[in-house]
């Protein structure tokens, strides 16, 4: 299908470039522009709770392989990533242990990439879904009334938040790989699957 992951026509691309404009400023309400310009993590409601059990698991992951660890400074040693609630922030331990960045801006790269890819990703899995460029517009301005309108978000569930979206993208390329299987676009779901579980397990 030609245009799934960019619109045909330059007015449309024009109305997605503001839609993307509009979604960064209602991502403010959940996440302060000034923190980004610290060397500090975002300390707001679950924030502090995920940036410190990532950073364990990213400190560790190198030596031991594995994505959980134990530390004693940490929630007074529960083992980090060792239960199923655990791993619905361990892409992010992942991601932080591969960026060549502070553990706090890594932190917040990670944050701000998974919030900002929201109208991007439904454009595109509305596009795989056969829509036309003003539905798949339209999904992309929904994703940004939702994501300014969740209470979740602005708690820190921005781990819950990113797997609600990318499961309608899985979903769009599960569809596509059973009206046409290929190795090509069963490799592109099994990558956004897997991404999917590291992000948020359920």
């Amino acid at each position: 299908m030609q245009g799934w992951c960019v619109p045909t026509r330059p007015i449309a691309r024009l109305v997605l470039g503001a839609i993307l404009l509009a979604h960064v400023g209602a991502s403010t309400f959940a996440l302060d522009p000034a923190g980004l310009l610290t060397s500090e993590p975002f300390y707001t409601d679950d924030y502090p709770l995920h940036f410190a059990r990532a950073a364990v698991v990213a400190a560790e992951l190198p030596r031991t392989g594995r994505l959980w660890a134990y530390d004693p400074g940490t929630l007074a040693g529960y083992p980090l990533g060792a239960t199923v609630f655990d791993l619905d922030n361990v892409g992010t331990a992942v991601a932080m242990a591969l960026l060549p960045l502070p553990p706090p801006l890594a932190f917040k790269l990670v944050v701000l990439l998974a919030v900002l890819s929201a109208p991007l990703v439904i454009f595109a899995a509305a596009r795989r879904l056969g829509c036309d460029d003003a539905e798949a517009l339209a999904a992309a301005a929904g994703a940004t009334v939702v994501s300014a309108a969740a209470f979740t978000l602005r708690l820190g569930m921005f781990a819950n938040f990113t797997v609600s979206y990318l499961a309608v993208l899985i979903v769009a390329l599960a569809a596509g790989h059973l009206r046409a299987p290929a190795p090509r676009s069963f490799l592109a779901l099994v990558a956004a699957a897997t991404i999917g579980l590291l992000v948020h397990v359920f």
